[in-house]
């Protein structure tokens, strides 16, 4: 049983780091917009963590106008200053209830 536990530990790490992989393909993507918002970072591992965010949020905002054009929304939504914020660092903002 305890084995099975690891090994069913290990997998589940294996998977969620094949999940938080960064995307080549968005570098001048990121490149521009940190450019464009004026977007530093302290540390290698802050940049890497805001751009696995930055890229999830992404592929939201792909997959929503995606829908918008099947009619599924009445609205499309982009990329802003905000889409390296984790969801939870963006409601603690004093602007969002």
């Amino acid at each position: 049983m305890r084995t099975l536990l690891l090994l069913a530990c290990i997998v589940v790490a294996v998977y969620s780091a094949s999940l938080h992989t960064r995307d080549p393909s968005l570098d001048s993507a990121w490149e521009e917009w940190k450019i464009k918002f004026e977007k530093q970072y302290t540390t290698q591992e802050e940049e890497s963590s805001r751009r696995l965010v930055w890229e999830d949020r992404l592929r939201w905002i792909e997959k929503h106008n995606k829908e918008y054009m099947e009619g599924k929304h009445s609205f499309t939504v982009g990329l802003n200053e905000f889409a390296d914020k984790k969801r939870e660092e963006f409601k603690a903002c004093s602007f969002v209830e």
